[in-house]
């Protein structure tokens, strides 16, 4: 087997048993819904926005990628509206950006032209922005979930506060 094929198969092995990796259930299926992202809003223009406060308030551009549909996409909402630290964090360094990519079937082109390969990785997943709107970091699911903890309590947010510290602007290019 070629190492590009093992490399496929383990990403589908992953992908297929992680929460979000697999296709979105139906709608029936949702549990706890909750509206995070806003499927009317237009991601280009969302970004747009948030390149622009951030320039003038010398932020960072955080987009969370994600989807209504997709339990840990609301648990990290949920835990980021939460949890003080990383509101803190959020609130002094960055520019904050919810794009909805649907089941899979909207603004995908858009996270691949910064950076994230939706077909690839997991959602929620979330790109961080310079002013000048290069992704300088990508926070990915599978640094700070925890598999093996009941679905409600599996993101450490003491790991996203650090990752989210580490590239505020006075702290990195």
């Amino acid at each position: 087997m070629h190492r590009s094929s093992i490399s496929i198969f383990l990403t589908a092995v992953f992908l297929a048993m992680t929460g979000c990796g697999a296709p979105p259930p139906p709608e029936e299926e949702i549990v706890n819904p909750r509206d995070v992202y806003d499927e009317a809003l237009d991601g280009h223009e969302q970004i747009a926005e948030a390149m622009a406060q951030a320039k003038a308030e010398q932020k960072r551009v955080l987009i969370t990628w994600g989807g209504d549909w997709c339990l840990h996409c609301r648990n990290l909402d949920q835990l980021i509206s939460e949890d003080d630290a990383i509101q803190g964090i959020l609130d002094e360094y960055y520019v904050k950006v919810k794009i909805d990519v649907g089941r899979r079937e909207k603004h995908m082109a858009l996270a691949k032209e910064y950076g994230a390969d939706l077909d690839e990785v997991s959602i929620p997943h979330m790109s961080i922005l310079n002013t000048e709107g290069t992704v300088i970091a990508e926070i990915v699911q599978d640094n700070y979930v925890d598999e093996d903890a009941d679905v409600l309590e599996q993101h450490h947010p003491e790991i996203i506060a650090g990752k989210l510290k580490m590239w505020t602007p006075h702290l990195s290019n």
